[in-house]
């Protein structure tokens, strides 16, 4: 392989899908298609009992027990050593602290005035887009436009009233997500391991 970066064809997908499924059985990884699944299911199962639980603790609510757990128990395993990090290091950490409460508050604040459903499809809108800003073919526009079609299909307009604070709320998720894609890579280049 050349150390000249050309973009993949979908031979040269099938064979990186081959030998990434190759290192996986052999280092004992879990293949991302199904870190993928098992992320979508923990996502709505955990939105789908948190918005039971509104009645008790509210939205605003939900969110600080469910980002304060989430931080205790990454603590808990990564075990990092805050005394060390560097004044850059510390900005990324707390805006990606607060990205992550705004992202699941709009989130939540929009599932208490719209069905699970529509918010959830609605915030999907981030990340295509970061996928759709990233690419530079005609192939990926085809699908993103294919997605957006299929987000048009899934909401009930014919007759309903949605609640534009909720579809705003909805959107303002969206734009955190995709905000958190962003700052994930830039975690990434700061921090290694977990």
């Amino acid at each position: 392989m050349s150390g000249k970066s050309t973009p993949l064809g979908v031979g040269d997908e099938a064979i990186a899908l081959s030998q990434s499924a190759r290192v996986v059985r052999q280092r004992g990884f879990i293949p991302p298609q199904i870190l993928l699944l098992l992320s979508i299911s923990s996502i709505q199962l955990g939105a789908a009992f948190s918005k039971d639980l509104f009645p008790r603790f509210g939205p605003s609510g939900m969110v600080l027990l469910r980002t304060t757990c989430a931080a205790v128990v990454l603590c808990l395993i990564w075990r990092p050593n805050v005394r060390r990090l560097t004044a850059a290091q510390w900005h990324t950490v707390l805006l990606f602290g607060v990205v992550v409460a705004m992202m699941n508050l709009a989130f939540y604040l929009a599932i208490n005035r719209l069905p699970l459903g529509i918010v959830v499809t609605l915030e999907f809108l981030g990340p295509l887009g970061i996928a759709l800003a990233g690419s530079r073919r005609v192939r990926d526009l085809l699908w993103v436009l294919l997605a957006a079609g299929g987000v048009a299909l899934l909401g009930p307009w014919a007759g309903a009233r949605l609640d534009l604070l909720g579809l705003g709320l909805a959107g303002i998720a969206a734009a955190m997500w995709a905000l958190y894609i962003i700052l994930t890579a830039r975690f990434g280049q700061q921090f290694s391991g977990g």
